[in-house]
């Protein structure tokens, strides 16, 4: 079994993640969001869920990072915000996550050749639509 975790969880993308990773006879995913009211749905589909941020400290990411295999990062600050959300979530977020990542010794494992997906993303399949 895989952990996975999800960062952006309660996004669109992330919930549809979350959802096949949970059906997927192979993967334990969990769901990493910061509003502790996004935390009802995780619960209800049975997925672990961890309450964070990403504008905090690449150690405090490190903490939610411990245990899993791998990270999915599908959080992005969203349409409707300026230039300084998206650069402090899209990108400065994303590099936070990363340097995370590398305090996390286990998660760390060089692509040697384009990864194979192990779930077939299928928005029309999803509960969410």
């Amino acid at each position: 079994m895989k952990h996975i975790l999800i960062v952006g969880a309660s996004g669109k993308v992330g919930k549809i993640l979350a959802e096949k990773l949970k059906n997927a006879p192979d993967f334990i995913p969990t769901a990493f969001f910061r509003s502790p009211g996004q935390k009802v749905f995780f619960e209800e589909m049975g997925v672990a869920y961890h309450v964070g941020s990403i504008e905090n400290s690449p150690e405090e990411i490190a903490d939610a990072l411990k245990g899993m295999d791998a990270v999915v990062f599908s959080a992005g600050s969203g349409g409707h915000t300026g230039d300084d959300k998206t650069l402090t979530v899209d990108l400065d977020g994303a590099v936070k996550v990363m340097e995370a990542a590398e305090k996390v010794k286990s998660i760390l494992q060089p692509l040697t050749k384009k990864p194979e997906c192990p779930v077939k993303m299928s928005p029309k399949s999803s509960s969410m639509y």
